[in-house]
């Protein structure tokens, strides 16, 4: 338990492009306790909190590794990146450690978001 602990303690130390994956890390490490010393574990509380606080940011770090394999779903992906990223603090934002693979995507999403406005505008120009 005392091993869980200070890796929960270390976490406010970790740089922003780790600090997901330690905690994840620190999770595991707590969940491969057995009973007794996971009842050792004092921190867990804190733990929990900063679970909550990093799952939108997995959320993100995910959909943004999925843009790689998207394909011609490349569109659906962006606007589900979007969505996500549109609902973190500042400060969650800042600890997405692959943000860099979304930003190197910037033209090629442009690109996807210019073919939209023009598709729309073609069919409601069409239907009219």
């Amino acid at each position: 338990g005392a091993y869980v602990d200070e890796l929960i303690r270390a976490l406010k130390s970790n740089p922003p492009g780790v600090y997901v994956q330690k905690v994840l890390e620190a999770e595991e490490a707590y969940k491969k306790l057995s009973s007794a010393n996971k009842k050792a574990v004092t921190l867990y509380e804190e733990l929990k909190v900063e679970l909550k606080f990093i799952q939108p940011i997995v959320q993100a770090i995910e959909a943004i590794d999925l843009l790689e394999t998207s394909g011609s779903k490349l569109d659906a992906q962006v606007k589900k990146v979007n969505s996500i990223l549109a609902k973190l603090t500042d400060e969650q934002y800042a600890l997405i450690p692959n943000m860099h693979k979304y930003n190197n995507l910037g033209n090629v999403i442009k690109v996807v978001n210019l073919i939209e406005l023009i598709t729309r505008s073609l069919t409601s120009s069409n239907s009219s």
